[in-house]
């Protein structure tokens, strides 16, 4: 009971309507119930006497930064914040829930949240630094189906600049993502140039080129 009176406070703005969860503490989260997502332990319940542990469990889910999806059991009050459905189990009663961030997209088979950030340029440090006040970084494209997806969302602008990232930074010629995977495919026709001190990466007409880490640029986000 002391731990609910100390979160009904944080407890502002929220709203339960059959799958789907908003609330506000210390920044917005949104929580939507997959009725799809897993088996048939995961389906649609009704919420009712259990909505407030609910919520309590997913404030507390909200604050790590790494949760990406959550399970509740009404059942039994059970909590569990995951930081990927990968190898997940289920148990009867469960009810599974994913997180989404305000202004990302949410690609389920790659469990990839990423955001697209135009007309707001950075030079490659203070892009970095807005990823960081999101909970993410920059976008690391280390796969061809990250570099496809990414290429063939909606908003993307093959003739704009987008930080991503990769430096080379650390060893001079050799672009490393900040996952630590080199980076050696999809470079645009004769990139990386080393021109300079063009020490970081961006996508341009869907492959990278070498550019200055002072460039002023769109970029893009993930959340890992």
């Amino acid at each position: 009971m002391d731990f609910i009176r100390k979160i009904l406070p944080m407890v502002y703005l929220i709203n339960i309507r059959y799958q789907h969860v908003r609330g506000t503490s210390s920044r917005s989260f949104d929580w939507l119930q997959d009725v799809d997502g897993a088996d048939r332990s995961y389906g649609p319940s009704l919420l009712t006497t259990t909505e407030l542990y609910l919520v309590i469990c997913l404030l507390g889910c909200s604050n790590t930064a790494k949760c990406k999806a959550a399970t509740y059991n009404n059942g039994t009050g059970e909590c569990n914040c995951l930081e990927r459905k990968t190898g997940m189990t289920s148990q009867l009663g469960n009810r599974l829930w994913n997180r989404h961030f305000d202004g990302f997209l949410y690609n389920a088979q790659l469990e990839w949240h990423i955001g697209l950030f135009l007309n707001i340029q950075k030079t490659q440090a203070e892009a970095e630094s807005f990823c960081g006040t999101l909970e993410g970084r920059l976008v690391v494209l280390d796969t061809d189906e990250k570099l496809n997806y990414f290429t063939g969302l909606s908003d993307y602008q093959a003739g704009r600049f987008i930080f991503v990232g990769s430096t080379d930074e650390e060893t001079e010629r050799s672009f490393v993502w900040s996952n630590g995977a080199n980076l050696t495919t999809n470079w645009y026709t004769n990139e990386p140039n080393h021109y300079r001190d063009e020490n970081c990466v961006a996508i341009y007409h869907s492959a990278f080129i070498d550019i200055s880490c002072a460039s002023i640029c769109d970029f893009a986000c993930e959340i890992v």
